[in-house]
């Protein structure tokens, strides 16, 4: 080996791949100035902000996105605001805080059915269901992700296509700096119909902005939406809003920043729009923003958290002190120099690059071999270090009523959330559970890191005032949920154990009681006080102590004895091939208690008596305390492989079950599960 070549594996290698998703336990630091809400005066002070955090050899631009969080659950199938002639029993989505709409791919108001098909909008009249049929098709050219339905408005949530023009959503070529040095730049969309005449849509509000639309929330009659735009940094492009025609440029000035590096820099917008109000324009903040990792909305506030990113460049000084005892004075001294220097790092490095390989260039292979034995530990100090200031999670809080939206204050906790679940606010205290990875900093056994898992609670100023560390330690965080003053938290490797965490005091929170079963789930959701429903993957347990996930596995645990909690009931479907939307969607999930009512989407590749046969279908199931879960039947949209026919949603009008795939819209009787009627969404038919 040449000993430059040894030089380029422990010291680029080493240090710069650094995994952004392992994690390492770390206590919080203190608040700085780089937590503290700052706002750029015009351009050049962006532009060179910017340039100033490229020189941290940071990769920027790029897209991303944010998830979207929740706390207290409206339970699906409450009453919501009827409409003429409507069903007075009707189910909601399944939502994580009540009184927060979140958008989906099917609404309904107990008399239509408002579904997103492909680049359409399909309008079903559903009630009553023997009668139900298609009254309208908006057509568009771009892609609809998600909607909200609001009395008579209809809003229309996505991104524009690649190519082409609809509405004012013109694609465009944008050339930048950046990596890669042209890319294609999105437009975000949203679109409120009036819908007074369901036959008859007509655009009211026609909003478009550059960028990709993220996620958004509903509060009452203002729905609130997070766009992310692409940036440069030598060429800064500020994103335009266009609102009813009238196109108007985010201005420096408009956009809000905290100092803390990232390697994929955006302008995050979040945008109010009145639903009732189709004049005025849409309030709006900017924030100058990362990769996003999760957002959650409670009734006041918007939380977005962001993954924090390290650049090796500022551990240059660590790096060069490893070899200071081997390298000549001469070295040594032209380093010095080069550090005290006015010059950029990356510029810097590039020097001392040189500097060190001409050293170990005149260096003899046993000479070398010596240095790298001897410096190896100390290098895989400085990764292990590196990788834990970077175990952490920023959030930012942001405060919304009425259309008004304010920057609050931001805070940082060690480690990683898993998904929106992981956080909720109460009684004025945000809590948040997250997944860090311990990693050894001794080089014989670094890669074998060690998982733990912690709840924080944090005041109004995002500080953190109570903290619960170290639980389940080498398992990772598979579901949580926070329900008043508890969490649940679910953690596996090869059981499951349930958390049942007491918060009522936020400076304290405290273990109540846990439970070790095989399996785990991906999803809890309260059945009632006392009572939690988790979906997930069975793992039964074997001789050889392998953990195989399995077929999906129902199950209702009792948290009435928070000390003991037990599983009451459990119900196991199919096998390792079976699969269920709602393990990775909540919305798929339908519940209703006053109903005793559990629906969930299966699609299983079972091998039954007369061949393989392909279920896409809905499982239904009487849900109580007494019995636990019974399977009342199922319903399918054919043995079909394709796709198409993959159920992705359940709800309900009164008395009928309606599932919903991208090629059919299923109504089945809720007493006996009997046909009623079948509504064509989409015939895919052509394609195969």
């Amino acid at each position: 080996m040449e000993p430059i070549k040894a030089f380029g594996i422990v010291v680029v290698l080493s240090i710069l791949v650094i995994s952004a998703t392992l994690m390492v336990k770390t206590k919080p630091a203190a608040p700085t100035s780089e937590l503290q809400i700052k706002k750029f005066s015009s351009y050049q002070d962006l532009s060179s902000y910017l340039q100033s955090k490229a020189d941290s050899s940071v990769y920027f631009g790029g897209f991303g996105a944010t998830a979207v969080t929740g706390a207290v659950p409206m339970a699906a199938g409450e009453k919501a605001t009827e409409t003429s002639d409507s069903t007075q029993d009707y189910s909601t989505t399944n939502v994580q805080v009540q009184g927060v709409d979140e958008a989906d791919i099917v609404k309904n108001d107990g008399k239509y059915a408002y579904i997103i098909s492909g680049t359409s909008i399909i309008i079903v009249d559903a009630w009553p269901a023997q009668n139900a049929t298609i009254v309208s098709n908006i057509t568009l050219d771009v892609n609809p992700q998600e909607i909200f339905i609001n009395g008579d408005r209809l809003v229309v949530l996505g991104n524009g296509g690649y190519g082409g023009c609809f509405k004012g959503l013109c694609i465009e070529r944008a050339t930048t700096s950046i990596f890669p040095p042209i890319y294609w730049s999105n437009k975000a969309f949203v679109l409120v119909y009036d819908v007074s005449d369901r036959a008859n849509p007509v655009l009211k509000n026609n909003i478009t902005m550059d960028g990709s639309y993220d996620n958004s929330r509903m509060i009452g009659d203002w729905a609130y939406v997070v766009i992310d735009s692409t940036i440069g940094y030598e060429n800064v492009t500020l994103p335009n809003i266009t609102h009813n025609g009238i196109t108007t440029t985010i201005q420096p000035e408009e956009i809000y920043y905290y100092d803390i590096l990232d390697y994929s820099y955006r302008f995050s917008t979040v945008l109010g729009v009145n639903l009732k109000d189709d004049i005025s324009e849409p309030s709006r903040k900017t924030l100058l923003t990362g990769w996003g990792e999760g957002m959650y909305v409670s009734q006041s506030k918007i939380y977005l958290t962001y993954g924090k990113q390290v650049s090796q460049l500022d551990y240059m000084s660590d790096i060069i002190d490893v070899f200071r005892p081997f390298a000549p004075a001469d070295a040594i001294s032209q380093i010095d120099t080069v550090l005290t220097s006015s010059e950029k790092k990356s510029d810097k490095w590039s020097k001392i690059s040189e500097i060190m390989s001409n050293w170990t260039n005149s260096l003899g292979y046993e000479e070398w071999n010596s240095i790298q034995q001897q410096t190896t530990q100390a290098f895989y100090s400085i990764e292990a270090k590196m990788m834990q200031d970077s175990d952490k999670t920023i959030v930012y809080s942001i405060s919304v009523s009425d259309g008004k939206i304010d920057f609050l204050a931001s805070g940082e906790v060690p480690g990683k959330i898993l998904n929106q679940f992981s956080m909720d606010e109460y009684s004025g205290y945000f809590r948040i559970a997250t997944t860090t990875t311990e990693i050894p900093v001794t080089w014989t056994d670094f890669r074998q890191a060690t998982t733990r898992n912690n709840v924080y609670v944090l005041d109004s100023a995002l500080a953190i005032t109570g903290r619960l560390e170290n639980l389940a330690p080498g398992e990772t965080i598979y579901s949580a949920r926070f329900i008043d003053n508890r969490a649940y938290l679910v953690t596996f490797k090869r059981v499951d154990p349930l958390f049942v965490i007491d918060l009522s005091d936020p400076t304290s929170p405290q273990v109540l009681g846990k439970l070790k079963i095989p399996g785990f789930s991906e999803y809890l959701h309260p059945y009632d006080s006392t009572h939690i429903i988790g979906v997930g993957k069975d793992v039964p347990e074997t001789s050889d102590g392998r953990a195989v996930p399995q077929g999906i596995k129902l199950a209702l645990f009792d948290v009435s004895d928070v000390a003991n909690p037990i599983e009451v009931s459990k119900y196991v479907i199919g096998t390792q091939s079976t699969y269920s939307e709602a393990l990775n969607d909540h919305h798929a999930f339908l519940f209703s208690k006053s109903k005793d009512l559990l629906v969930i989407p299966i699609n299983d590749w079972s091998w039954a008596e007369n061949g393989n046969q392909h279920l896409n279908g809905a499982f239904v199931f009487k849900l109580t305390i007494d019995k636990g879960f019974e399977l009342r039947g199922n319903i399918s949209h054919g043995d079909s492989n394709n796709w198409d026919h993959y159920v992705h949603r359940a709800f309900y009008m009164d008395d009928v079950l309606y599932t919903l795939s991208d090629a059919m819209l299923k109504a089945n009787s809720l007493t006996d599960l009997s046909d009623i009627k079948t509504v064509t969404i989409a015939d895919y038919s052509v394609i195969y």
